[in-house]
C-alpha cells in the first residue's frame, strides 16, 4: 500500500511539473518556435489537471517541508494563470470582432483559377 502511495505521489509531482513549465512557457508570446504557440490551446485541459494535481498532492503528500509548498505555490500559480485566459469566456461577454458584412473587396477576396485537361490533343 505504502509503495502504491508514494508512486502515485511521484505521478502527482511529476505531472505537477509538467503542467507548471507548459504553463510558464505560454506567458512567453515572442518564443520562436511555433511548438511553444500550441501552448495557448489547451488552458482548460491545463486548469482542470492541476486542480486536479492540486488536490491529489494535498491528499498523498504527508510531509509538508520546502518542495512541497513550493509545487503547491507552483500549482496555485498555474491555475492563477489559466484562470486570467479562461475567465473572460466564462463570465461576461469576450467579445469577438463580427465578419464584415459589406461585400467583398480586394483585401479580403480569394481568386481561384482551375486548369482543366481534356485529355485531347
Amino acid at each position: 500500500m505504502k509503495e502504491g502511495r508514494c508512486f502515485l505521489l511521484l505521478l502527482v509531482i511529476l505531472i505537477s511539473l509538467l503542467v507548471i513549465a507548459l504553463s510558464v512557457l505560454s506567458l512567453f508570446p515572442d518564443l520562436t518556435s511555433w511548438y511553444f504557440e500550441l501552448l495557448d490551446f489547451p488552458r482548460l485541459q491545463y486548469f482542470v489537471l492541476s486542480l486536479a494535481c492540486l488536490v491529489c498532492f494535498i491528499f498523498l503528500n504527508q510531509q509538508w517541508r520546502g518542495g512541497s509548498w513550493l509545487l503547491l505555490v507552483g500549482l496555485v500559480g498555474t491555475l492563477t494563470i489559466q484562470a486570467t485566459y479562461i475567465a473572460p469566456y466564462w463570465v461576461g461577454k469576450k467579445v469577438v470582432p463580427d465578419a464584415l458584412t459589406s461585400g467583398p473587396n480586394d483585401s479580403h477576396s480569394v481568386g481561384i483559377i482551375i486548369a482543366v485537361y481534356s485529355g485531347v490533343n
